[in-house]
């Protein structure tokens, strides 16, 4: 049986996600994206995050399947947006304004840059992405950090924050 607060905060992440994909609409967000509407998006999902943040911090999951849930599928979905906005932030505001040239290396650059991120973590996204759940209680909940499988940061932006990432 699932708890009412559960169902509630289940609730106030649908609401947080229709907020943002309402914010995407009204300001076209899907399009090119350059440095100010990406900064919008940030400073508008931002405060959303430390709300769910507040929400969560203390509440007690009713099991494991429930803690894992909430941050494998909710949570990752909010923060996520929020990442997405950042990256294009910080691509835009180090763009160069040299030649076409320079503007292409830098782009290239970023790429392989976020390439090798994702080469760095591809056991993770391999992981997440086939819908796997066996390491679930090390990437999806609270107080199971094993820095031999968390080589990354991941470990860092789980609830409650240890350090103020974002």
């Amino acid at each position: 049986m699932v708890s009412m607060e559960y169902v509630a905060i289940k609730s106030y992440v649908s609401k947080l996600l229709f907020q943002i994909q309402t914010e995407i609409n009204i300001s076209n967000s899907d399009e090119c994206i350059k440095i100010d509407r990406a900064l919008h998006m940030m400073r508008f999902i931002r405060p959303l995050c430390d709300e769910l943040r507040k929400h969560t911090v203390n509440y007690q999951f009713r099991d494991e399947a429930e803690e894992i849930y909430f941050f494998k599928e909710l949570k990752s979905e909010v923060l996520s947006k929020y990442m997405y906005y950042n990256k294009i932030y910080v691509i835009e505001s180090k763009f160069p304004t040299g030649s076409e040239v320079v503007q292409k290396e830098y782009l290239y650059n970023e790429l392989n840059s976020l390439t090798f991120y994702f080469s760095r973590n591809l056991d993770f996204y391999e992981y997440y992405r086939s819908k796997s759940t066996y390491l679930d209680r090390y990437y999806f909940t609270r107080n199971q950090n094993d820095l031999r499988i968390c080589t990354d940061s991941s470990h860092i932006d789980k609830d409650p924050f240890i350090f103020k990432r974002i």
